[in-house]
């Protein structure tokens, strides 16, 4: 009877909905930078933004502009890119962990990226997982269902704790659409993992084995660069500058788009701007984890907020 209560008592343990903490606060986006002052090194890098003006990694337009109007020329060279196909996630990490083992001002850019999918980081973990889980993204146990089966869970306790929280945050009516989501982004990780783990020539990780830093970095900049990626033509590209923009959905004040007289990218206005405004984007046009295309979704949706917050980082903004 003692080993029926404990085993009960563990259960429940493994699935009581989280109490939600507000300790990273409402982000507008996750992909942030770190010890990079974003205007000096568009200008180092030949990036032309004159029209710019820097708050961190926020940008705002100086002066009055019209609709289509260019508010900055992004030059080939220093973008990531991966053809739009199916392993395009794979391909876009394996950009950024070449372009930062090689230094130079991709090499800086890719450094300085913080932030990404929600989850892929022990800060949104609860306190119990943190010590044991580094990241969801690299626990490498997270789709290893039918080991978990012969314990009566449906998958890796951490991921099934996870999902009520991913859930709860989102306001969905139930965690299966969290707990599959979660799932599938561990599958696309595991899909490429092997590949990029040798790319990685210096960790900067200290734990654990040789091979255990290089996943971790490698999973770590996966995220990042999901977090950041948009469609341009044929290419889903990580652009500097315009990957840092926040989130205006709807109401978004920027672009990204080929140059159609040469091969730059060039962000240009949405709409006629006033000076002051922001400069955002709309991450439900940005490319989903899954899916070679993205959908211009309602960002009020449940999928949608699920998406932005798994995939970006995005936490919600609820009106009351």
């Amino acid at each position: 009877m003692k080993r029926l209560l404990i085993l009960c008592s563990s259960a429940y343990a493994f699935i009581r909905p989280p109490a939600i903490s507000s300790s990273r606060g409402p982000l507008l986006h996750a992909a942030t930078l770190s010890e990079l002052d974003l205007q000096s090194w568009c200008e180092n890098a030949g990036i032309n933004a004159d029209k710019l003006s820097f708050d961190g990694d926020s940008a705002t337009v100086k002066q009055d502009v019209a609709a289509l109007e260019v508010l900055a020329r992004v030059p080939r060279s220093l973008t990531l890119s991966a053809p739009r196909r199916k392993d395009w996630p794979g391909k876009l990490t394996a950009a950024a962990i070449e372009a930062m083992e090689e230094g130079g001002d991709l090499g800086s850019w890719v450094r300085s990226w913080r932030g990404g999918g929600w989850a892929t980081s022990s800060d949104d973990l609860e306190a119990r997982d943190k010590e044991t889980v580094d990241s969801l993204l690299a626990t490498g146990s997270d789709n290893d269902f039918e080991i978990f089966k012969k314990f009566g869970m449906k998958c890796h306790p951490a991921v099934d704790r996870a999902a009520y929280r991913l859930s709860a945050l989102c306001r969905h009516r139930n965690e299966k659409a969290a707990r599959a989501a979660l799932v599938e982004r561990g599958y696309a990780w595991r899909e490429c993992r092997e590949a990029l783990i040798p790319l990685v020539r210096n960790p900067t990780r200290t734990e654990g084995t040789a091979r255990r830093r290089r996943e971790l970095d490698a999973a770590e900049l996966y995220s990042r660069a999901l977090s950041r990626a948009a469609r341009v033509g044929d290419d889903i590209v990580v652009c500097p500058l315009y990957d840092t923009l926040r989130d205006g959905a709807a109401g978004a004040t920027a672009t990204l788009v080929e140059d159609p007289g040469g091969d730059d990218l060039l962000v240009v206005a949405s709409r006629a701007l006033v000076a002051g405004d922001a400069i955002t984007r709309d991450y439900g046009r940005a490319p989903s984890l899954g899916f070679i295309d993205g959908s211009d979704a309602d960002p009020g949706s449940e999928s949608e907020v699920l998406r932005r917050l798994l995939q970006f980082g995005s936490y919600p903004q609820w009106s009351s």
